[in-house]
Parts: structure tokens; sequence; C-alpha cells
């Protein structure tokens, strides 16, 4: 009686997530109590963490109060059009970031607000931004519409209860590992010192600091101290009339200058107008051709060591070999690299720390090689003298 039962009221099954296919959530199919799911997201990436959310569906569609993402939606429609009042984007955007939370690319002014703002929160459907996206972003690569529109999109889904939408087409959630060697890094940037002098000193000093790109091109004359080797970014500044974050968390830092730095810096104009950028020939556009053809000329110079795949990295790599040189020249771990501000937290600072063999791991090379020589026997044992075979047989025989 319980099997046909259970045969009645059905299951619902989990399943990973496919990266083939760019999924990143662990995902819930079958029929349970008539309810049918096909690859509905949990939101969960963690095995343990999804099951709880399939439980709670299961108590929910006992109790009947079960209902899909878009069911949840079209409900919040209705209450919302009973209401009188409907939410647009735009105002959901400056609650969600009144409350403290990061309101990257959902400024007031950015390209996202002024095409999705007056849209009403209930009517982000992923067709329209996935539309929005492409026609915002029509060169950009999938990481680009995911970072620049589907994460803010989504953050204020979340805070409004409402359900995430899926990322765009192409999108790996997989992080780069890529780190420059010395010889790469010395590479290019002799490479760039004889094609762009700003750009060459752009890349030396994201290189001995760790900053972010975008750090760096904020940058203004005021805030550099080369006498005391400093150089402060405040969490804000003022860009084309409107103010813009400068540090990513929207805290002050400190940022020390190397001696490589210092030297750098003072190859550029610094007798201008203290407000003005340190960096003002550089843009993103043009930079990054500049960028991909100093990294291809300067393949040819250590083209047997060079690791460029594709001949092709970012600015950001400068980031990722700055935290996994300064703690392998340190010999310390990512809780540095927090302590210098520049990273968050451990789990963060650990995306850009690529280890190398510790010194215990390689003290394995103390174990004998089977190519060396039979060791010397101790002095207390008699070895046994060599003998043919012939003596063999006769000492038998005999």
């Amino acid at each position: 009686m319980a099997n046909e039962t259970d045969r009645k009221r059905g299951e619902w099954y989990l399943f990973p997530p496919r990266a083939q296919y760019g999924e990143t959530k662990f995902t819930v199919r079958g029929t349970f109590l008539g309810i049918k799911l096909d690859r509905l997201s949990t939101g969960c990436d963690k095995p343990e963490a999804a099951q709880k959310v399939l439980d709670q569906w299961k108590r929910d569609a006992i109790l009947g109060a079960f209902r899909t993402p878009q069911q949840k939606r079209e409900e919040a429609k209705q209450k919302a059009a009973k209401a009188g009042k409907v939410k647009t984007f735009s105002a959901c955007a400056d609650e969600y970031i009144a409350t403290g939370r990061s309101g990257r690319f959902m400024e007031p002014n950015s390209r996202l607000r002024k095409a999705l703002g007056a849209v009403a929160i209930t009517e982000l459907t992923q067709e329209l931004v996935n539309k929005i996206a492409r026609e915002l972003y029509p060169n950009g690569a999938a990481g680009t519409q995911n970072r620049q529109v589907f994460t803010p999109v989504n953050a204020v889904l979340g805070y409004n209860k409402l359900a995430r939408l899926t990322r765009p087409e192409g999108y790996t959630p997989e992080k780069s590992e890529y780190f420059y060697s010395y010889d790469e890094v010395f590479a290019v940037m002799e490479t760039a010192y004889e094609a762009n002098l700003e750009l060459a000193v752009f890349l030396e000093l994201l290189f001995y600091t760790g900053m972010r790109r975008g750090e760096a091109l904020k940058i203004k004359l005021h805030w550099l101290n080369l006498r005391t080797a400093t150089l402060t970014l405040p969490p804000r500044t003022v860009v084309n009339g409107s103010k813009k974050r400068v540090t990513k968390n929207g805290r002050e830092r400190v940022v020390h200058l190397t001696p490589d730095c210092v030297k750098a810096l003072r190859k550029l104009n610094l007798d201008r107008p203290a407000d003005q950028p340190l960096f003002c020939g550089i843009v993103l556009g043009s930079v990054y051709r500049q960028l991909h053809a100093i990294q291809k000329k300067a393949a040819e110079k250590v083209a047997t060591i060079l690791r460029f795949p594709e001949g092709r990295r970012g600015f950001h790599t400068l980031r990722h070999s700055f935290a996994t040189w300064y703690c392998r020249e340190n010999k310390c771990g990512p809780q540095q690299l927090v302590d210098m501000g520049a990273w968050d937290s451990v789990a963060c600072a650990s995306l850009y720390w690529h280890p190398d063999a510790s010194d215990a791991a390689q003290k394995a090379n103390n174990i004998r090689s089977r190519s060396q020589t039979e060791p010397t026997p101790p002095a207390n044992v008699v070895p046994f003298p060599a003998t043919s075979g012939d003596q063999v047989g006769a000492e038998r025989a005999a």
C-alpha cells in the first residue's frame, strides 16, 4: 500500500549542474503531487544546501503552498497591481544601495539604469534582460554582460524576494588562474616602454602594487606622495561631474609605492594641476589593443618560456601576478594580502594566490633516486664473492 501511495505521489529528483551548458546551480526534475518541474534551479551550488531547498519545496507542496519562480512573479505583479503602485527597477536599486550594499554598475547615471530604470521590477523577465545586455554590450563577452547587467539585476531581484535570472549563455564562473613569470612581465614592460611611456608606467604600477585597473585610472596627482612613497586612494571621487567609487569596497586605502614604482612615476609629467588624473592618455578601447600587441611582441623575446594562452591577457593578470610573487618571495599566505588592505577576505585573496610547492614538500627531493648508485653495504656485512655459473656447478657436484 505504501509503495502504491509513493507511486501516485511521485518524486522530485536533485541533479548536479551541467558544466557543458554553463550551469552552476543544482536543479530539480520530476513530478511530485502532480507538480511537474523540469530543471528548476535551486539557486544553490552545494549539494547539502540544494537538498535543504528541495526538502522545503516538498513540505510546501504537501501544504499546497509551493509556487514556482514564475508563479511568484505573477502573484507579485497581481499584488502590486491591486495595491496600485509598482516599484521600478530604479527605485528598487536606490533602496538596495541605501542599505549599504554595493551599487556597482547600477549607479543613477549608469547605462543599466538608463535602459531599465523605468521598468517595473516585476517586469524584468529573462528575455528582456537578455535583450538589454546584448544592446548595451554588443561586442562584450558573456563575462562582461554577466558582470555589468545580470549581476546587479539579480542582486536587486534577490533583495526584493523575486526569482533571479539565468546567467548569459556562454558565461563560466571559473576565474583565470594565470599569472606572469618574472621573465614574462619584464619582457612585457620592456616592450611597453618602447611603444608607450604612459602605458608602460601604468603596467609597472599595477604589477608592483596589485591595484585594480579601474583604481589606477582614477588616480589624481594630489593623491601621490613620492617623498613618503605612498598613494592614498579615497572611497570616492568626482569624474565628469558625478561621484564614482575608487576602491571596490568603498573604503580608503593607502598603497605603498616600491622604489621601482617611484622611479617609473618620475618619468611622467607630474608638473600639472593637482586635480588632474595621473594617467590622462589611456583610453580603454584602444589601450587593450595596444596591450595585446605588446604581449605578442614580448612573446618573441621570451618565446621559449612564455605561457600566454592565445597571446592575450588583460590588465587583471598583473593583480594575480603581484599577489603570487608577493606571497612566494615573502613566504606568506593570503592573510598577508588581506592585511595589506587590497583584498577584503582570505577567501577572496585565495583566488589570486597561486602557491609554489612548500619548502617542506620540496624535501621529498631527498628521497634516493633510482638513477643513483647502489648504497655501500654496512661494515659488518661481508659481501659474497662474485662466482661464475661453472664455479657454482662444480661446487654443487663436489
